[in-house]
């Protein structure tokens, strides 16, 4: 069962959950926005396309036993 944490901002509601391996598809958008953002400050550790779909499947699917936590985020706005 995924863990949810729920963190009320002036921006709205934002959840943070595990990802299963359903969630393939957040994961990767987040990780290539956040490669986006790093790239643009000059940062070079996540490069956007470079996250492996089987990889981050094979993960995901790790996760389910608690041992990679990888986590989705959403955000209600107000």
């Amino acid at each position: 069962m995924a863990r949810e944490h729920s963190l009320s901002t002036p921006s709205g509601t934002i959840t943070i959950a595990q990802a299963q391996p359903s969630d393939i598809d957040i994961v990767i958008s987040i990780l290539e926005e956040a490669g986006q953002w790093l790239l643009e400050r000059g940062i070079y550790q996540w490069l956007p396309g470079s996250f492996s779909r089987d990889r981050l499947a094979s993960s995901l699917e790790h996760s389910k036993y608690g041992k990679q936590p990888f986590m989705k985020k959403t955000c209600r706005r107000k």
